[in-house]
């Protein structure tokens, strides 16, 4: 019973990281267009695919904030984009506020506060849930502009 309060808080507070992540899908579409790689078109798309599948299937949140780092020193578009620069920016300053918002909902079903190891869960489930918006968002916007069949 208490995993699905939480997974039902999480959730709940997944509608305004939504929000977040198709915000920054805006500001970074551009860079991942038409990005060429060894002459095959879709780098940028399959860049944007693997993160979101190394970032859902990670253990740990700083398995994640590696992996974007790393990204970011090694590859154009998310220099250009400021991806990894917008994300860890969110992870730093706007993923607190969600964990405090979560808590507090958890708090208004008199639960018990979250332990250490459900805090980390709820943070990976949070980050998560927000990749995924953002990925979406961004290949969703690419077909839209380009006028292509919804």
């Amino acid at each position: 019973m208490r995993a699905l309060k939480i997974r039902q808080a999480v959730a709940l507070q997944a509608e305004e990281v939504y929000k977040e992540a198709t915000e920054m899908a805006g500001e970074i579409r551009s860079a991942f267009q038409s990005q060429r790689d060894e002459g095959r078109e879709g780098a940028g798309r399959g860049q944007l695919r693997q993160f979101e599948a190394t970032i859902c299937s990670s253990d740990t949140v700083g398995a994640i904030l590696d992996f974007v780092k790393r990204q970011t020193a090694r590859l154009k578009p998310w220099r250009e984009s400021h991806l990894g620069e917008k994300f860890l920016d969110w992870v730093g300053k706007k993923l607190p506020a969600h964990m405090a918002r979560i808590g507090e909902r958890l708090r208004k079903q008199q639960a018990e506060p979250l332990t250490e190891e459900e805090t980390l869960d709820v943070r990976l489930m949070v980050i998560q849930e927000f990749v995924r918006a953002l990925v979406s968002h961004v290949e969703y916007l690419k077909v839209v502009e380009a006028g292509g069949p919804l």
